[in-house]
């Protein structure tokens, strides 16, 4: 595994990959992976196999993959806390999940996405509070696994907070106790976390803010992910008109040997 320098040089490994047949879950556009080498973070790994991306990540790296022959496992000494997510489709297959298990990762858990059609529910509210990104941040990093919760990065956060993509709420003391992230999707957005202070849980504010989410942003479709065993965010996805789509998303780890 080393670290990338040359972005062409990747871009060209990349294409070579680009086969019939191939299995891959990398979704990383040319910015991404551009702003990933440029602070050091990018490194990759070809094999006779195929190409595997890395993003390190305090204490875990996030794996990309691009496969071209399942029959040869990759050559290499893994690093500590790895963590792949792999999006099928209600078409799809589970080969390239049960193949990843074979190669000695375990899955954590398993996704799945639910989608509201757009409506006329969409109403012209008042921007949404100001909040700080680090403010934010911290939130998110109180309520979610960073090896799982797909936390974002503080500059891509800060985007968010400066676009009124934040929902937020405070308590008494104008500590932030609850937030909603939301993002461009399509033609539609996502709801990317959903995030309540374990000590403020069960107060009704998750469910607040995903009303809140439908009636600012209500007019376009909109998608969220959510994990198949926890019932209570499902529970107010479908209150606010989301339901399962079929597509399914398992996320597995590969922890120290």
């Amino acid at each position: 595994m080393r670290q990338v320098v040359d972005y062409p040089a990747l871009s060209a490994a990349i294409s070579a990959c680009m086969r019939p047949g191939m299995l891959t879950n990398c979704t990383l556009s040319g910015e991404e992976l551009r702003r990933e080498m440029a602070a050091g973070t990018l490194y990759a790994h070809p094999w006779a196999g195929g190409l595997l991306l890395f993003r390190r990540r305090e204490g875990f790296w996030r794996m990309y993959y691009y496969i071209n022959d399942p029959g040869c496992p990759p050559d290499l000494p893994w690093p500590s806390q790895v963590v792949t997510e792999i999006v099928r489709r209600p078409r799809d297959t589970a080969a390239a999940a049960d193949l990843w298990q074979a190669w000695g990762f375990v899955r954590e858990s398993t996704r799945i996405r639910m989608q509201r059609p757009g409506s006329e529910t969409g109403e012209a509210l008042p921007p949404p509070e100001a909040v700080d990104a680090e403010e934010a941040m911290d939130l998110l990093q109180r309520c979610f696994d960073p090896r799982t919760g797909c936390l974002p990065d503080l500059e891509e956060l800060a985007a968010n907070c400066a676009g009124g993509r934040v929902l937020t709420r405070r308590d008494e003391g104008g500590r932030l106790i609850a937030l909603l992230r939301a993002a461009p999707y399509r033609k539609g957005w996502e709801l990317r976390h959903l995030a309540a202070d374990p000590g403020h849980r069960g107060e009704g504010l998750a469910g607040s803010l995903a009303a809140e989410f439908t009636r600012r942003f209500g007019e376009k479709g909109s998608v969220v992910w959510v994990r198949e065993d926890y019932a209570a965010p499902r529970h107010i996805y479908e209150k606010n008109g989301f339901c399962p789509d079929g597509w399914t998303a398992a996320v597995l780890i590969r922890k120290d040997d």
